[in-house]
């Protein structure tokens, strides 16, 4: 479309409007490029593995397993409940068992953190004294005891026998 004049709208940029729109533009392509760098850096922080991976899934066997620690009332599961007469080392062993001694060693600690006293720790067959565990970690439990259920905290220590 032409104008009156005969030249082309887009060709009749004032020369006093150019002074806005150059740092307009500068300050909107800055806020650009700052938020797509935000963006990226929460993606991959988010992205991740953290370190401790490994221990919180052999974690979960002990967890979320009815063969191993897990209080089982009535055919019901009780997922993150530990029977205090399941933990011993008869259950752990059978719980995870060992081909040989170069499998992945536990030691596991449960104690009680309310009125009921209560603490005891197990090892499982290829646990080596001689040798300090290589990853430790604790997590927050119910522990079925005395026909209560109390508030724990089981600790687990990791000797990796394959190194």
């Amino acid at each position: 479309m032409k104008n009156k004049r005969g030249t082309a709208g887009s060709q009749n940029w004032p020369t006093e409007l150019f002074g806005f729109y150059l740092p307009f533009i500068f300050v909107v392509s800055l806020a650009a490029i700052l938020f797509a760098f935000s963006i990226t850096n929460k993606a991959s922080a988010k992205t991740r593995i953290s370190e401790d991976v490994e221990i919180l899934n052999l974690m979960q066997r002990f967890l979320e397993s009815p063969d191993c620690f897990i209080m089982i009332s009535e055919s019901i599961v009780s997922s993150g409940v530990i029977d205090a007469s399941k933990f011993n080392e008869d259950r752990l062993n059978s719980c995870y068992k060992v081909g040989n001694a170069n499998y992945i060693a536990f030691k596991l600690r449960l104690k009680s953190t309310s009125q009921l006293a209560y603490e005891k720790e197990i090892r499982g067959i290829n646990w080596n004294d001689n040798r300090p565990p290589e990853k430790k970690m604790s997590r927050q439990v119910l522990i079925f005891l005395e026909g209560k259920t109390v508030n724990g905290e089981l600790s687990i220590e990791i000797q990796n026998l394959r190194k």
